[in-house]
């Protein structure tokens, strides 16, 4: 876990509860805009990849996916942040 300024960023396990707030956030930000459910998918794919979140006392505020293309290699993908803090700098 990285912690700053009440920002803290830990891992979220795959099905955890923390991993519903995920799937709520990615959809309200990177599908329902575009009239799409993720809950549409195949989320199977999401077991193998590293899971971010982003939380500030305990609110699930941001999310970054990680998914290992090689032992070197990752690719990043569905970021997505909470309308409120991409849109306040001062919430700090």
């Amino acid at each position: 876990m990285i912690e700053n300024n009440g920002l803290k960023i830990r891992n979220i396990k795959y099905q955890s509860e923390e991993y519903s707030l995920e799937l709520e956030l990615r959809d309200a930000v990177l599908r329902k805009p575009l009239g799409m459910r993720l809950y549409n998918d195949n989320l199977e794919a999401d077991k193998k990849d590293l899971h971010l979140g982003a939380f500030v006392n305990d609110r699930l505020v941001g999310i970054l996916i990680l998914t290992p293309l090689s032992t070197e290699d990752v690719k990043m993908r569905q970021v997505a942040v909470d309308e409120q803090w991409r849109t306040n700098k001062n919430l700090f």
